[in-house]
Formats: structure tokens, sequence, C-alpha cells
């Protein structure tokens, strides 16, 4: 989260004016873009209330952010007592709220119940079954404070962040699950943010001389770490053995993925003015970070960019996973096509140059038509309460960006609905489907506000086949599993992954859209251990479960 052109307040005697990122260039209005086709435009609508989802964060515009103040929290979609049903929980402060599922498109508060009322500023949101025992637990980043939560067959959620080997007192961001070491159980990765305290300020004044929030370049970088799942519910900080001692901090969004199809999963860290973080696993439990050779690290204008929200997503469907970085008002947001072992940025030619007046956080690749075209969706919400005055122009309340996929190239989805076009001070974004009908939601937290639903009401005559998966070998929730689904003339791939976004777990199934196939198609996983699933004639507008062979 950083600024254009900003002077550190009470720390210089004299005026000295800080350049950093797009902020060192002259700003040029961007086109509009055409909007997506009529037949492709959804009905986003905001139902959160209705629901029974009442929690609110609520900032308030009436006094300056500090940096931290701005920061915001996460959501995540969790089916916590394996009911088949997505449940929602919403990281914040004092407390995080879950809410259960109650299967017919509504709501109850559980947070007491079940023993989450814990007090602390929690920022971030990781889903997984780290003991393999069904049941997905939860790991909570904040500031200063973490917990390791182990989920008891639905019922409740047991603390045992101190006896995991855990407790992190930093300023914890962005955190997932995922088998780095392909052992059959989940390891941790949790990012963390930059160090505060009285040595350091608070506020700093803009380039128009008012006091706002601080750039990040004012306060030294922490740095993520990876945690081996020891079995027993103990972890192990294996930071520096990994090869993960190479980042470069600041981190604020994290996703996991095989981008080079070489069968070993991979993960991306974005930062926030430093270079990003692309980090390829080699074996044996050990990563290179591959960002400065895989022209990845640096933002659209070659420079560290304030990376925010990422994900990857195969939008060209040319066989190969492309990564998507969301960045600060001025730069336009950051798609990298992936070309095998190299990534050419490829912002100006899908037509995501729009996003440069914007500020992104939340994001993710979804079909939300179904056509087989990978779309994109991003919240937006300005850092500083006071924006404008330094910045004319510039919104604090922003709305949700929804980009319809052309068969590779991208066209903003303006007539989407009232959910879409609600301005709010986007933050943490999750898709999922909590009423199990094919359709992907949109949770978003309202750092300003109350938490969002947005539920599409003009869904597409299209088709499409939800994936579950059942590790045996391999961890129980699949995560890192690739699964591809052919039916004649087509063909669609996604890796299993909860994570990315911004501080955001997603529904863990895998979606597919299928355009106007109806016929049965072929299913294949290609599960972490190595082994492999294949199925024939599977019946697609359903969910299906896939449990990994014996052998």
């Amino acid at each position: 989260m950083t600024s254009p052109l900003l002077r550190l307040a009470g720390l210089l005697a004299a005026s000295l004016s800080l350049c950093f990122g797009a902020g060192c260039r002259s700003r040029t209005q961007a086109a509009p873009l055409p909007s997506a086709p009529t037949e492709a435009s959804p009905d986003y609508r905001n139902v959160a209330r209705e629901v029974g989802l009442r929690f609110a964060w609520g900032k308030g515009r009436n006094k300056i952010w500090s940096n931290r103040e701005g920061f915001g929290s996460g959501c995540a979609f969790v089916d916590y007592n394996r009911d088949g049903w997505m449940d929602i929980l919403l990281a914040g402060q004092p407390r995080c709220g879950l809410f259960r599922n109650r299967k017919d498109g509504t709501f109850e508060d559980v947070t007491a119940q079940v023993g989450l009322a814990r007090a602390g500023e929690w920022t971030g949101i990781a889903a997984g079954d780290y003991d393999n025992d069904g049941y997905p637990d939860l790991y909570i980043s904040g500031f200063e404070c973490s917990m390791l939560l182990r989920n008891q067959a639905g019922r409740a959620f047991v603390d045992r962040t101190s006896a995991a080997g855990l407790g992190e007192k930093e300023w914890g961001t962005s955190c997932g699950f995922f088998d780095y070491d392909t052992d059959g159980d989940l390891d941790l990765l949790v990012g963390h943010y930059v160090v505060t305290g009285p040595k350091y300020p608070s506020y700093c004044q803009g380039e128009r001389g008012v006091l706002t929030g601080c750039p990040p370049m004012v306060y030294p970088p922490q740095f993520p770490r990876l945690y081996r799942n020891e079995g027993q519910g103990k972890f192990k900080d294996v930071t520096n053995p990994s090869g993960l001692g190479m980042a470069h901090g600041k981190a604020l969004a994290l996703q996991f993925a095989d981008y080079d199809n070489d069968g070993r999963l991979d993960f991306y860290i974005a930062n926030d003015g430093e270079p990003g973080d692309l980090f390829h696993a080699v074996g044996g439990g050990r990563y290179e970070n591959a960002s400065m050779r895989t022209g990845t690290a640096f933002g659209m204008a070659g420079e560290a960019q304030a990376g925010m929200g990422v994900d990857f997503g195969d939008y060209d469907r040319n066989g190969l996973l492309d990564l998507v970085v969301t960045t600060f008002r001025d730069e336009t947001y950051s798609l990298y096509r992936n070309l095998g072992h190299l990534f050419e940025g490829a912002t100006a030619a899908s037509g995501l140059t729009s996003t440069r007046d914007y500020l992104g956080f939340g994001t993710r690749f979804l079909d939300y038509n179904d056509d087989t075209w990978p779309d994109l969706v991003f919240a937006n919400g300005h850092v500083y309460s006071n924006a404008g005055e330094n910045d004319p122009g510039a919104l604090v309340r922003q709305p949700t960006l929804l980009y319809h996929n052309q068969r590779g190239t991208f066209a903003r989805v303006t007539a989407g609905g009232s959910g879409l076009e609600l301005p709010i001070v986007g933050r943490g974004m999750a898709v999922g489907d909590s009423r199990n009908d094919g359709g992907q939601e949109l949770l978003i937290v309202d750092h300003d506000g109350e938490v969002v639903l947005l539920r599409n009401h003009r869904r597409s005559a299209n088709h499409w086949l939800g994936v579950e998966l059942r590790g045996v070998a391999s961890n129980r929730d699949g995560y890192g599993a690739r699964v591809t689904v052919e039916w004649p003339g087509g063909k669609s791939f996604r890796d299993c992954s909860a994570a990315g976004s911004y501080l955001s777990s997603m529904d863990p199934r895998l979606h597919f859209g299928l355009g106007d196939h109806s016929g049965p198609v072929a299913l294949s996983v290609r599960w972490p251990s190595g082994r492999e699933s294949r199925m024939n004639g599977v019946a697609t507008d359903r969910y299906i479960r896939v449990t990994e062979p014996n052998r």
C-alpha cells in the first residue's frame, strides 16, 4: 500500500520529496474500454443483510487512517462442519465472525458457540485440514498475534497455537496451507508486512502537504515464513533451508500453482513496494526465487509495484497458468502471460489498462458465465481515508470491477448489477458457492462498512461442473492437485488451492465452465502424491467428489 509522491512528516527538518512507483511518471487518463456484450452481463446484488450476514468493520473516514488502520482484513468460504455447504468466516477487530450455512441460502452467527470469539486484530485466513482428520482447520494471522485452530469434528475449534510451535508476534498478512514437501500433510506459509513502533511515524505528509498515512518504504520489511508440518500437531520453521530466505519482504498476498507444468507446486508472493517473489520448486523441498528470471518481479512499468492481490489462471487457454497482481492507483494492475518458463506483460494487450484509475486488493480468476474463458474480478478501495486531498480525483470508496474474457482479451462489465457498482473500501475477497447451484458468489470485505455478499441473479444458460477432492496418500484436501476436464472441442484445467486474493481463503471446490456442452465429460486428476485418477462419462451441472486411488 503505497502512494504517488510523499514527504515524511516529523522525521525530516526540511521537506524531502519521496518518489515511488508510478507516481514518478506523468499521469494520463486511460481511454474507456467497451462494455461486455449484453448477453454476458450478470446481475450481481448485495444480499448480505437479507441472508443474515451482520458484520461490520466501519473504520470511518472522519479520521486519518494510518498505514495500519488502512490495512483491512480477509474473508473465507469454508465448510467447517463438513455438511456439504459452504460457511462464511470473516476476520476483523476485535474478533472474527463465523456464520453457519443453514442450507437455504441464509446464515446464522455461531462465532461464540464454536470458540472463535478470541480478541485480537485479525487480518488473514488460511483454511486446511492440517491433521487429515476430515475437518478443515484454521490459521488466522493478525497484527502481532496469530492462532492455529484445530477443528473438533465441526463442533468447536481448539487453540493449538503454542502447542504447534507457532504463536507469531509479527504483522501477519496473507497465509496459506499447501504440501510443499509432498509428504501427505499440509504445511503453512505466512506472509508478514513491515516493522512498526515508536521509532517510526504513523502519519506522513502527502504531495499537497496534507497529513495522511505513510507508504511502506518508511518502514523496514518483515519477511514470510514457511512452517513444515512435523505431524502430531507440530510445525517447524524451515524458511531458510527451503530457500524462502531469498524473499524480498513486505508480503501482502500469496498463491500456489504449478506454473511451469513440471509436477511440482510453486508459489508467488506479492510484495508492497518490493520486487515480487516467484518461488520455483526445484525438488527436495527447496525453492529458487525465479521472479527476476521469469519477468514477474516488477510491474508493467518495469519497477517494484504495490502488489496487494494475486491469482493464477489460464486466461488465454493455452495450457499455461498466467498471473495477475493488483496494485496501487496510477499503476495498472499487472497481468503476466505465461510463455512457458518466462512471462510477458499483457495488461495493455489484454485490455486491462482502465485498472489504472483504481486501487486493487482482492482478485480472482472465475468463469462467472460458464463460457469456458476465465474472467477477472477485483475488489478495490483506497488506503488513505483522505485520499482526494492529496490526489484530486482519487476515490476512497470504489466499485468492484468485473472483466469479461472475450477469448483472450478483457472488457469491463459496466451493466453487471447494483452490487458491482456499490462504492466500498474493498479489501479481502473470496469466491465460492454457498447454495451449491454452481453460481460463483463474491464475498467482499468493506473496510469502511459491512460485509458484502454479491449473488448473480442473471445466470447464463451455459453448463458447469464442480469438483471436490479427497486425498488419501496426498493431503486430505487435495491441495496442489491438478484437475483437467475435457469434452468434445474443449479442455480446461485448474490447480487446487484455497489461498489467493488478499488475506482470504476460497471455496476449495474447483469450478469449470463448459459453455453450451451439456453432455458427459472426461475428468483426470494429477494428485500431489503422483497418483492419477481418470473418469469418463461424468455428468455435468453438479458437484462431484473425486477420491484419490489407493495405489
